[in-house]
């Protein structure tokens, strides 16, 4: 969580700069009176008097951050074999296999997916960690 705080604090930091640039350039206008006697203030900057900070033209950055699946909807239907197989790939090594109606324990378990199967070990239920 930290580091989405970190990244909104300084995102609002570039939209501060930002919105004082804006500022700073009307503030900085010109005021003129036309034939009439009406004043108008006129913006006189030119693009190259408005500093942008270069976090606007970064390019976005590569992650290492894996995502992982808390849930496998396209399991439900496919082998017990299978959906364990697949599961244990994606790192998940703890899988626990119950039958169709079977209470399973009320503790949560971020490291644990549970299959829920028929008779013949097809199954049922979408896994999902827990």
């Amino acid at each position: 969580m930290e580091p989405i705080k970190h990244t909104l604090n300084e995102a609002g930091k570039l939209v501060q700069q930002a919105a004082h640039s804006v500022a700073e350039v009307f503030h900085t206008a010109e005021t003129t009176t036309d034939n009439d006697g009406n004043k108008e203030k006129h913006a006189n900057a030119q693009k190259s008097d408005i500093k942008i900070s270069r976090a606007y033209e970064d390019k976005p950055q590569e992650s290492d951050a894996k995502v992982l699946a808390t849930s496998w909807p396209d399991l439900k239907g496919k082998t017990r074999q299978e959906a364990e197989e697949l599961i244990k790939a994606k790192g998940f090594s703890n899988v626990k296999i119950l039958k169709k109606g079977t209470s399973s324990t009320t503790e949560h378990d971020e490291s644990r997916v549970i299959l829920f199967v028929d008779d013949n070990d097809i199954v049922v239920e979408e896994p999902k960690v827990g």
